[in-house]
């Protein structure tokens, strides 16, 4: 059997849409890439911004050499994607899911600007303590199975995998072996992750004020809020925090426990910047 090819589909790419006077930065998160922010473009497009979506370094088609990969390199990529939206003028708005929370905040701790800024469940470190494994394990356990004890038939994991490989049969039972066997992920690529939530946690006090929308899902394990609100307090500015009860780290997905309440808070939050143009 051929092996499975994660990210192939042309959503996964990098795009720009919209044609406003001010551009937002849009920052997946880890595994993801630009598919899992098009609500948020939607979104803002729709309220008048121009948006764009980089695939940072590794992920989406070039998935095979993210165990090479460093966390200083996707942070140069974002802090180049949002000198590039300054450079087509206006304001920016950068705007980090979850891992891509974290390396807006790194970006901005290294020079990078962005006259607003949208945090969705930012990561600064697994829940899991056995996450501070990771700097061993990197180098004795290769790599790691997501889904290897995962409900398959929950509608989320079924979504996410459908996101992630395309049109497979997870009714199949040959198919769901191979998931559970052939779907991993780098621990070295973990680390990383974690090596860029350390640093963002770092920086935070450091970054000048500016508005800031953060938004935390309540029964979030990925990201606690107990995390979130601590790293709040760390930024300057008095934060907009909206803590979204019912919500896990799935509220990117549409139909996901405080998808659109997400939604419409950085509607107004992105038609708020916008008036300050004015």
């Amino acid at each position: 059997m051929a092996a499975m090819e994660p990210f192939a589909g042309l959503e996964h790419q990098p795009f720009t849409e919209g044609d406003g006077p001010a551009t937002a930065v849009l920052v997946h998160g880890f595994p993801g890439t630009p598919a899992e922010v098009r609500p948020l473009a939607a979104a803002l497009v729709a309220v008048g911004w121009r948006v764009r979506a980089p695939l940072l370094p590794g992920f989406g088609p070039d998935w095979g050499t993210l165990r090479e990969r460093r966390w200083t390199e996707w942070r140069e990529a974002v802090a180049a994607e949002l000198e590039s939206a300054a450079a087509s003028g206006g304001p920016v708005m950068a705007v980090g899911f979850s891992m891509g929370g974290a390396l807006t905040l790194a970006a901005l701790g290294n020079g990078a600007h962005a006259d607003s800024r949208v945090l969705i469940a930012p990561f600064m470190r697994f829940g899991d303590r056995r996450a501070l494994l990771l700097p061993l394990l990197r180098h004795v356990v290769p790599d790691v199975r997501p889904y290897e004890h995962a409900d398959l038939d929950d509608p989320f994991v079924r979504r996410e995998l459908g996101e992630k490989l395309g049109d497979v049969d997870l009714d199949d039972a040959a198919t769901r072996d191979r998931v559970r066997r052939e779907v991993t992920i780098p621990t070295a690529a973990l680390d990383e992750a974690v090596r860029a939530g350390r640093h963002a946690w770092r920086v935070a006090p450091r970054l000048p004020a500016r508005p800031t929308l953060v938004v935390q899902g309540l029964r979030d394990t990925t990201v606690t809020p107990a995390t979130t609100v601590a790293l709040v307090r760390r930024l300057r500015g008095a934060p907009r925090r909206l803590m979204l009860d019912g919500a896990d780290h799935h509220v990117m997905s549409p139909g996901a426990p405080g998808h659109d309440e997400l939604l419409r808070a950085l509607q107004r939050f992105g038609h708020e910047q916008l008036g300050r143009l004015g």
